[in-house]
């Protein structure tokens, strides 16, 4: 927010896969119930792809198997795609950004997850928001978890490096 990185009062903010969207869904592993990640994770859409009647594979074969056109891949994948755009577009009523970037696992879908996740974001968003949201894939060749730990890291060393000159 504002070029920083938000932290939150305890240091936890940006859970957004513990956002519950269902209050009588699974127990999730953090205690609650319903979380966001428990329907559209790597492990959501392995456990998708098998209850439609495929074999049990992982989420990275399921989502090749997506962008060749498989179609029971293609339902799998696109319903987790759908529970991924509804909580996006919870945090962006939030925080109206001007981008919202993907980086995980589920979005290595290339254009297959692109299309589909930019398509739903918009017809899910408030209309004034939809016409100037742009959403992309980051570019990053490096895992955006372990980036962002490095930046915290470098954030609280340069802290307490100008906290001895002060």
């Amino acid at each position: 927010i504002d070029g920083s990185i938000y932290h939150g009062r305890s240091g936890y903010a940006g859970e957004f896969g513990h956002m519950s969207i269902c209050h009588d869904g699974p127990k999730c592993e953090c205690g609650n119930q319903g979380c966001l990640e428990l329907y559209c994770s790597s492990i959501a859409l392995e456990k998708e792809y098998s209850a439609l009647g495929g074999p049990s594979i992982s989420a990275t074969e399921i989502i090749s198997l997506a962008k060749g056109g498989d179609s029971m891949a293609q339902t799998a994948y696109l319903k987790i795609i759908k529970y991924l755009a509804r909580g996006t577009v919870g945090l962006i009523n939030i925080l109206n950004p001007d981008a919202v970037i993907f980086a995980d696992k589920i979005s290595e879908g290339g254009d297959f997850f692109l299309d589909n996740i930019t398509d739903l974001i918009k017809q899910y968003s408030l209309p004034e928001i939809a016409d100037r949201i742009k959403v992309s894939l980051s570019n990053f060749s490096e895992d955006p978890t372990m980036l962002g730990a490095s930046v915290l890291v470098l954030e609280k060393m340069l802290e307490k490096s100008c906290e001895v000159f002060m």
